[in-house]
């Protein structure tokens, strides 16, 4: 099995987004989510503002590096995301 994963940053944003929120969002736009985290500081427990999602299928994963681009909407923030890398994990 290839899980196809893409990574990215956002300063701010991701401290209050959910990770269920944020799958639902990488979801409705490509499909295909299988995995979503928000990654957090081991020690505070804080997030750190970096989140990841992989995804199930190979289409989903070209639409979303394709767009290069999300634009994330969650109560009162509304900010543009650019993935930072990518990842291919075997």
């Amino acid at each position: 099995m290839v899980i196809l994963s893409l990574l990215f940053t956002v300063n701010d944003v991701l401290m209050y987004v959910r990770i269920v929120e944020l799958a639902m969002i990488i979801d409705r736009l490509y499909g295909g989510v299988c995995y979503a985290g928000i990654d957090t500081d081991p020690e505070l427990k804080y997030p750190k503002g970096a989140g990841r999602v992989a995804f199930s299928n190979q289409q989903s994963y070209i639409a979303a590096i394709s767009a290069r681009f999300v634009q994330l909407q969650h109560a009162d923030i509304d900010k543009r995301v650019c993935y930072s890398h990518c990842v291919v994990i075997k």
